[in-house]
């Protein structure tokens, strides 16, 4: 076969194996996850090369079909926007000042740019996914954690960290119970007439006063931790202050923490 048929054959094969056909580009069903205050919306174009150019659209409604107008997006969204996988989408919710404590279903329309490979008119291609993991404010997080420690974690993580809330409860029953003890045990001095059996009950009212006082500091000790890998787990240590001081009764030195919600 000559050089002349061969290189007809070669251009013919080049002509009908080209890419460029917009039926073969898909959008993979976008993947949807919660990282702090920022929703990430991960997606692919399928079938596309990274010199293609397209147009992104991202479509978000909430679990009642109603459209959500989002503003801080930033990613592989609008004009410009490169073929291939690994694309993401970010949306600052923190930004806009909306909380999510539902469903949101997102779908992202693609339209190919003009003056491509893409020869033939483009369709519209959309993939879709609906986020139905239920979401929780900071501020919610830590009032639920305030209130029996390890639940805003374990709601945000799941994972067990409520156990710490039935330790950090169980210190405080145990420290009302021995006080209640040590009160008892000290009021019935008065029914012992030698010196010894007083003394022993005045050292066992004592013994069961500072266990009691023990157990309260470890409960303290727990909702303080809570707190703090509460807020730490959830992204917000930079709403956290510190302050410094002295106790005006027992001028002890005094460190605080205090929460901006």
């Amino acid at each position: 076969m000559s050089r002349t048929a061969n290189l007809f054959i070669i251009c013919a094969l080049l002509f009908f194996l080209k890419p460029g056909f917009t039926q073969d580009i898909q959008i993979s069903d976008p993947m949807l996850e919660m990282q702090g205050e920022r929703l990430i919306i991960s997606y692919d174009i399928l079938n596309s090369l990274p010199t293609d150019r397209f147009n992104i659209r991202l479509e978000l409604s909430d679990e009642n079909d109603d459209p959500i107008d989002a503003k801080e997006l930033t990613g592989d969204v609008g004009r410009g926007v490169t073929g291939g996988t690994n694309k993401k989408i970010i949306w600052d919710l923190k930004a806009e000042g909306i909380l999510i404590q539902g469903s949101i279903y997102a779908k992202i329309v693609a339209w190919a740019e003009p003056g491509q490979r893409l020869e033939e008119p483009v369709q519209e291609i959309a993939g879709s996914e609906e986020f139905d993991e239920k979401q929780f404010s900071r501020t919610g997080l830590v009032l639920q954690s305030l209130a029996f420690p390890g639940l805003g974690l374990t709601r945000y993580k799941g994972k067990p960290h409520w156990i710490k809330g039935v330790a950090g409860y169980g210190c405080i029953a145990g420290s009302i119970l021995l006080n209640r003890k040590a009160i008892q045990t000290y009021s019935e001095i008065r029914e012992f007439t030698s010196f010894e059996e007083k003394e022993a009950h005045f050292d066992q009212s004592v013994r069961q006063d500072n266990i009691s006082e023990a157990l309260a500091y470890s409960a303290i000790a727990i909702w303080v931790a809570d707190f703090i890998w509460t807020v730490a787990g959830t992204s917000e240590l930079k709403k956290i202050g510190v302050s410094a001081g002295l106790d005006p009764v027992t001028n002890a030195p005094l460190i605080g923490l205090n929460y901006r919600f």
